[in-house]
């Protein structure tokens, strides 16, 4: 039995991020003394049930992390927000502060597990960077404001805070996708192992039949999710005489942003926004549909497309990024544009034979995304690392 650190600053933001973070205390929880470094507080009754694990408070330690400059830097988020309208939450400079902090503890675990992209630490560590966030001007292309100069500097005060380095041969990072791991390394210079997020895959069924043809999608909404840009293919298909209809799924991410989606589905009869919705309702709303639809371009990996996959569910994704693997870069399934989506799909829905060859290939992937091999692959990398050092 090892002593384990895992580092995560915020357990109530980020999807992704918070479904790793439980999956990897669930994978190691049973074999090693686990310390949570957190700058939030978990609340794991929630947390277990919305990411099928069952992480026992009483089986680990949690250590809360707080300062004065990440409580300054909140103030200033909540005011922004209120009071201009923003959508702020320089989560990287959150974060550097936090891990800041625990470094000025004194650390003394056997391996530290960071599930929130880069920790700059001594001594061996397992890091899952779901995409960097100290790495200068590697990510510019994929942010909308970027390469202004605040951008600009708001990665520079980041990397300088995070105390941002190379990585020695002690640390092994891995990362959500084959895309992602492309701009890691050419980053850090480092090796990368992908290792897909945990699915819960095994919550839904694939075989359902008498599906309605509508579509799904689900992600918070926010300009970055594109849920205008999808009203609008949905449109589009209903010009051409296709009747059918789409569910938005999802919580709040920007209120503006959510306020302009509401207008615009209040007006249509065919686009319905779900909002929120709890895990068993989301299952049902897969299943019950044969389509999906995905607005973020460059999605890092894309547990929503997974999920549809797994449901039995035909994906159309934007040509970019980690959530091609999930469609197995397939042609028809990827978009570029508004136009070239509407003719994508058409073909696909008016050909029964085509939508069957195409579930097909996607469900024999379904399995590469599940927990069970997530947990099986870290308690893997673990073991090899306490065996290294």
């Amino acid at each position: 039995m090892a002593d384990i650190a895992v580092f995560h600053p915020d357990i109530t933001r980020g999807r992704g991020g918070i479904t790793v973070t439980l999956h990897v205390l669930n994978a190691l929880i049973n074999d090693h003394e686990i310390t949570l470094y957190t700058g939030s507080t978990p609340e794991f009754e929630s947390l277990n049930q919305q990411n099928g694990v069952t992480v026992d408070e009483g089986d680990l330690t949690v250590t809360s992390v707080s300062s004065l400059p990440v409580s300054v830097i909140e103030t200033i988020i909540d005011l922004s927000n209120e009071w201009g309208q923003t959508d702020l939450h320089l989560d990287a400079l959150k974060s550097a502060f936090v891990q800041r902090q625990v470094r000025s503890s004194e650390l003394n675990h056997d391996l530290v597990v960071s599930t929130a992209n880069e920790f700059f630490v001594d001594g061996p560590s397992l890091q899952y960077i779901h995409f960097p966030s100290y790495s200068g001007s590697a990510d510019s292309t994929y942010e909308t404001w970027a390469p202004s100069v605040p951008y600009r500097l708001y990665r520079t005060v980041c990397r300088a805070v995070a105390g941002a380095g190379d990585f020695d041969s002690s640390t092994t990072l891995v990362t959500n996708s084959h895309w992602t791991r492309e701009i890691i390394q050419h980053t850090y210079d480092h090796p990368v192992e992908v290792v897909y997020p945990p699915v819960n895959v095994e919550d839904f069924d694939p075989t359902v039949d008498n599906r309605e043809p509508g579509f799904v999608t689900v992600g918070a909404v926010h300009e970055s999710k594109r849920q205008l840009e999808m009203i609008k293919i949905i449109d589009g298909l209903r010009t051409r005489g296709i009747k059918t209809h789409l569910h938005i799924i999802g919580g709040v991410g920007s209120q503006s942003y959510y306020e302009r989606v509401l207008k615009k589905a209040a007006a249509r009869e065919y686009v319905c926004l779900e909002g929120y919705v709890d895990r068993q309702n989301l299952v049902d709303l897969i299943e019950q549909h044969r389509y999906g639809l995905h607005g973020r371009k460059n999605e890092h990996f894309g547990i929503a497309v997974a999920e549809m996959v797994a449901g039995g569910v035909i994906p159309f994704v934007p040509n970019g990024g980690g959530q091609t693997e999930i469609i197995n870069e397939e042609p028809k399934l990827k978009y570029d544009s508004i136009d070239d989506a509407i003719q994508k799909i058409s073909t696909v829905m008016e050909n029964k034979r085509l939508q069957q060859e195409l579930k097909t290939d996607l469900e024999s992937t379904v399995s590469d995304y599940s927990t069970d091999e997530f947990e099986k692959t870290i308690r893997r990398l673990t073991t090899q690392l306490l065996t290294q050092y």
